[in-house]
């Protein structure tokens, strides 16, 4: 390998060794004289080359050397004749002494100072001729580098990646210099210092190579090596890797790499039986590690204790004591080299036994990064501590064997539910042919009882709430008691499974009940509650745990164990299923009756027209109802208006002879309905006099639909009340449940009915709208008569009386709690409040607007809004009222009366005749507005087109609200208008909020015009972009909307053959809550942050951004579910 050929591009000096003739071979990456063509003779003998070197053997190395440098077949010798006496010439420097010194270092299981030795002396041999010669040997079998001497091992614990020979190693290739101190990789802690008479030698840094290792590095030094010489030389280096190699810590993971393969086999083979799998753990592991003795610790979480067993005899110790308790604690292993120096060894077992512990492992063995057991081992057998590479074999045999542990877990549990569950399938079975007779069932229940937990003596209780008895069979007699009587009581009114040790210590112990059963005292008691729907209809009472026939009696009475708990309650399970079915199975014919009257009372209710008004409604309901539940003595329904009980409806019963007004209240203020015996009737809360003897029992109940159909009328979902008095059916669970489900089909007759009248009320005004809509945003071209225009006035004046005498909450308005949609289904009420957040800041009367215009010109906007899911009317009133809210935030004296006035206009203009689709899509469907934009260079067709609606409406007759102002007014108007528009483009989003953070920064001038100007385009904006920082509740609402806007869109331009916009395709929906969350990181919440942070900061914005960041929160948790 020593050639000018691998010489590296840093070395310091040319090499004074004539270039060899033959190339060079890469065997594994172990460099072997070849020549650039072969003939088959050739490539035989350098395949047998490759064997020996590959499988570490080397016996047969010097053989193969000589047939590759001077063999072949005969074939090859006529082609090749030059290049065969070269072979043969190199073979001939192969001398008897060398040839002994390879065939040595063939030999196995040679310790590395022999092959040093056998190395320097060979090396030698090679350079007998030379002057300043010398070899020296490096290993890197470990993480660190060792440097060898002839005798025995020199330098030590060396760095691995310093000096010359580490930039052999990395480099892999052979390093040559005449000058090794100048080398640039040159490191003294590492690297051999030249002696005097060495420093005119050549230093060879040769990588010593098996596979992808480097297993050391030789260094020889000599003064005018010959090609002869290098050859040997090479030769040497080869011979030493096979026994180097045997060396590696990778032979010993490979021997132990089969162990633990066999121990594993050996786990799946018991993996399914429980001691058998225990103990082939420990004897494993004390093969594997050569350890004398091994225990294994299981963890109980629950009662926090180590559990293992010695000799037959389980033994439990504190999960905090001892080694084993540390390591099962903190999960990490301990080796402790000297157990009696370590405070936490307990010496008094190695006391009793004579065994004397010297060194412990103690390693966890973990599932899922959780510890499930520990294994303590004691005692290396050939007396020296556990090494780290033990702890690597245990970590890796006990990953294999924690999995065997949850398998045989897993398996033992499977097989336990199913023995168990073929003992509840004949159960099962010998209870499901008693289901038509509740007594032989309950006597079926006991005998099952007893046969699954022994015990002296059982009874069933059945549980009649009605009466608040217990009812049971004791000893041939039925016996009824109190249902709250002794320990049997408290179980049923507790629920729970009351398990008791001694019954006569028990407070709570009564004899009547806890002891019926038996001829004796009971000194244990096990009851279980037998429930069906949820509700305790029985209780199974065991007394007296007793034993199996010739089990040994422990001091004592035995006690009912939690494993007789777990019994009996898989068994009332069934045993719930099978008296709660034989209980219905008695009223099966009743109840298919009762189902063809509820048809038929559903089939009234749909058939009842709506136009006869709530009191003909009522009478049908005061009918259907006494079908439903049954004769009764009174049936009454009463009307609610405004959260208000307004008195009976219908021909109903005697209102106030039966029943107070205190209950009736109470259900319309919690609408929930309300279901009391005579028992419960004087306790009642919301009694506001002491009941009625007469009465029995009672149910009261809203009328009120389910929160689907929120009525948008009134505020208010209860639209009346029921009362069932005196129910001689009883008040069942089943009837409640069908009253329940018929009242939510009355409450939408009841909101049908109040929509119509509603609309019966508005009559006038949408008559109203048709005739001012027809006049709107056109021109008379003939003088109207007066009486036209007299009649609309009229017809205005007369909405404007309407809605002034609209009441609504004014303090609402200026809050970002607001929610625009409780309005949204009364247009006075929406009158009502836009035309108050115009005369609350006396705009009106300072710009000299008539009121009555005002209100027209409002309902002429509304008209022009289409009905698309977002750009409606209904977010062109929530942006206004976002804006109202913000000016009394700011201070509404910041800005002029026309500023104010033109802003809340703005509001209600700036998305008129939306068409429900974006800008783009304007331009790439090339609508006529698109068209019209491209033409004229505008950059804002929708913006654009909504001012230029507004503008046409404002030069109406009879709306035009600028008429009284004076030019100048009416053009910067005009101009504020267009501006505060324009500004709402979301294209110009990030040059608006720039201009505003830039405006901050220098100072706000409220002399200067642009500055107010481009105030109201950031308070314009904000608006429009406030349903972000509303409640989520609100928020959310919104998004929907315009998510559902989107789509439409996507529709579109699907059906037109466009690509969809992104975000917009229905068929790959994204999430509402993924659009809600990039929308705010990427534009909302910079905005308001800056918004914030500006001027505009010093009035109090920091709430928005809180808002939207909650906002945010609540989306990124819908996402994370």
């Amino acid at each position: 390998m020593v050639d000018a050929a691998t010489q590296c591009e840093d070395d310091t000096a040319a090499l004074s060794v004539p270039r060899r003739s033959p190339g060079l071979l890469a065997v594994d990456d172990i460099p072997v004289r070849t020549k650039p063509s072969r003939g088959r003779g050739e490539r035989h003998a350098e395949r047998n080359l490759r064997e020996v070197l590959s499988d570490g053997t080397g016996a047969s190395v010097v053989d193969v050397y000589r047939e590759y440098c001077g063999g072949g077949s005969s074939r090859t010798t006529s082609h090749h004749g030059s290049a065969d006496s070269t072979r043969a010439a190199n073979a001939q420097h192969v001398s008897p002494h060398l040839y002994a010194v390879l065939s040595e270092m063939s030999g196995q299981g040679m310790d590395l100072e022999r092959l040093v030795d056998l190395y320097t002396t060979g090396v030698a041999t090679c350079l007998a001729s030379c002057r300043a010669s010398g070899a020296h040997l490096y290993t890197s079998l470990g993480p660190q580098l060792v440097r060898h001497v002839s005798g025995g091992k020199g330098d030590d614990s060396l760095p691995l990646d310093c000096g010359i020979v580490g930039h052999a190693i990395k480099a892999r290739q052979t390093v040559t210099t005449s000058d090794p101190i100048s080398h640039r990789f040159f490191d003294p802690r590492v690297d051999i210092t030249p002696a005097e008479d060495e420093k005119h030698a050549t230093w060879f840094y040769i990588p010593v190579k098996f596979g992808h290792r480097v297993l050391g590095v030789a260094v020889v030094h000599a003064e005018s090596i010959t090609p002869e010489q290098a050859a040997g030389i090479e030769l040497l280096t080869m011979q030493i890797v096979s026994p180097l190699f045997l060396h590696h810590p990778d032979m010993a993971r490979l021997d132990i790499s089969e162990s633990i393969l066999g121990a594993v086999g050996d786990l799946t083979e018991n993996m399914f039986e429980d001691k058998k799998l225990v103990d082939r753990i420990v004897q494993s592991s004390k093969l594997l590690l050569n350890a004398e003795r091994c225990s294994l610790f299981f963890v109980d979480e629950k009662a926090q204790q180590l559990v293992t067993t010695i000799d037959g005899s389980e033994v439990r110790i504190s999960l905090n004591s001892g080694i084993a308790g540390f390591v099962a604690v903190t999960g990490k292993g301990e080796n402790i080299r000297n157990a009696y120096s370590d405070p936490r060894f307990n010496r008094t077992v190695d006391k009793k036994t004579g065994f004397k512990t010297r060194e412990i492992l103690c390693m966890p063995l973990k599932l899922d990064g959780k510890v499930i057991a520990v294994a303590q081992l004691v005692n290396n057998k050939d007396r020296v501590p556990f090494s780290a590479f033990d702890e690597e074999v245990f970590q890796t045999y006990s990953s294999f064997a924690a999995v065997a542990l949850r398998n045989n877990k897993v398996h033992s549990k499977a097989q336990r539910a199913k023995d168990w569950n073929n003992v509840l399938l004949s159960v099962a079975s010998a209870l499901g042919d008693m289901t038509q007779d509740e007594s032989a069932l309950r006597t079926r229940i006991v005998d099952q009882s007893l046969q699954l937990v022994e015990a002296e003596a059982g009874t069933i209780f059945a549980a009649d709430w009605e009466s608040a008895k217990l009812r049971g069979r004791v000893r041939g007699k039925e016996v009824e008691l109190p249902i709250n009587c002794g320990i049997t009581g408290a179980c049923v009114l507790s629920g729970q499974a009351v398990n008791v040790v001694d019954a006569h210590a028990d407070p709570r112990f009564d004899s009547t009940v806890d002891q019926a059963g038996l001829g004796s005292p009971a000194d244990t008691i096990l009851c279980i509650p037998i429930k069906f729907q949820h509700k305790v209809i029985a209780v199974a009472q065991l007394l007296n745990r007793t034993l199996p026939k010739g089990s040994a009696i422990p001091r004592g009475r035995p006690r009912f164990t939690q494993s007789d708990e777990a019994v009996m309650e898989s068994l009332c399970v069934l045993g719930g299923v099978a008296l709660g079915t034989a209980k219905q199975y008695k009223g099966q014919l009743e109840e298919k009756e009762m189902f063809r009257d509820m048809l038929a009372v559903v089939g009234n209710l749909m058939e009842f027209d709506i136009g006869q008004g709530r009191d003909a409604l009522s009478d049908l309901v005061t009918h259907d109802v006494r079908i439903l539940v049954g004769k009764c003595d009174q049936v009454n329904v009463y009307g609610v208006d405004g959260g208000e009980c307004i008195g009976l409806l219908g021909a109903g019963g005697d209102d106030g002879v039966m029943i107070d007004q205190g209950m009736r209240d109470y259900v319309i203020r919690t609408r929930e309905a309300v279901a009391l015996r005579n028992t419960a009737l004087e306790t009642h809360s919301y009694f506001t006099q002491k009941a009625n003897p007469a009465v029995r029992g009672l149910i009261v109940a809203p009328v009120t639909a389910c929160g689907a159909f929120r009525d948008r009328v009134s505020r208010a979902n209860v639209h009346a009340v029921l009362e069932v008095v005196n129910s001689t059916g009883g008040f069942t669970d089943v009837a409640q449940q069908r009253l329940s489900y018929y009242l939510n089909l009355v409450a939408l007759s009841m909101r049908n009915i109040a929509l119509l009248e509603f609309e019966k009320r508005n009559e006038a005004n949408a008559m109203e709208l048709i005739a001012l809509s027809s006049n709107v945003g056109t021109q008379q071209t003939t003088p109207s008569s007066s009486r036209n225009r007299v009649q609309r006035r009229s017809q205005t004046e007369a909405l404007l009386s309407e809605v002034k005498a609209t009441s609504i909450d004014t303090k609402a308005l200026v809050s970002f709690q607001f929610d625009s949609d409780t309005v949204s289904g009364s247009l006075s009420t929406q009158l009502a409040n836009i035309l108050h957040m115009f005369t609350s800041l006396s705009l009106l009367e300072r710009l000299h607007i008539d009121e009555a215009a005002l209100v027209g010109f409002i309902v002429a906007i509304a008209l022009k809004y289409r009905k698309v899911p977002y750009h409606n009317f209904v977010h062109a009133f929530d942006v206004m009222q976002a804006l109202y809210a913000l000016l009394h935030l700011i201070d509404p004296k910041q800005f002029s009366d026309l500023e104010l006035f033109t802003l809340l206009l703005c509001a209600l203009c700036h998305d008129v005749e939306h068409m429900g689709v974006s800008n783009s899509y304007h331009y790439a469907s090339e609508t006529p507005m698109g068209i019209l934009s491209n033409a004229t260079g505008a950059s804002s067709p929708l913006e654009v087109h909504h001012c230029n609606v507004a503008i046409a409406m404002l030069q109406s007759e009879g709306i035009n609200l600028f008429e009284h102002l004076g030019k100048e007014d009416s053009v910067e108007a005009f101009k504020l208008l267009i501006s505060n528009v324009l500004h709402t483009d979301m294209a110009k989003h990030a040059d608006l909020t720039k201009a505003y953070t830039k405006m901050s920064e220098e100072g706000f001038d409220k002399g200067n015009v642009d500055h107010r100007k481009l105030l109201c385009g950031i308070i314009m904006k904000a608006a429009d972009l406030s349903n972000l920082a509303r409640p989520f509740n609100v928020s959310r609402l919104w998004g929907i909307a315009i998510n559902t806007e989107f789509y439409l869109q996507g529709d579109s331009e699907r059906a037109s053959g466009k690509s969809v916009t992104p975000g917009f395709d229905r068929n790959t929906k994204q999430e509402l809550a993924q659009g809600q969350v990039n929308f705010i990181k990427f534009c909302g919440r910079g905005f308001f942050q800056a918004v914030a942070d500006g001027v505009l900061g010093q009035h109090g914005m920091a709430f928005l951004v809180d808002n939207i960041d909650n906002n945010y929160q609540k989306w990124q948790l819908i996402l994370g579910e």
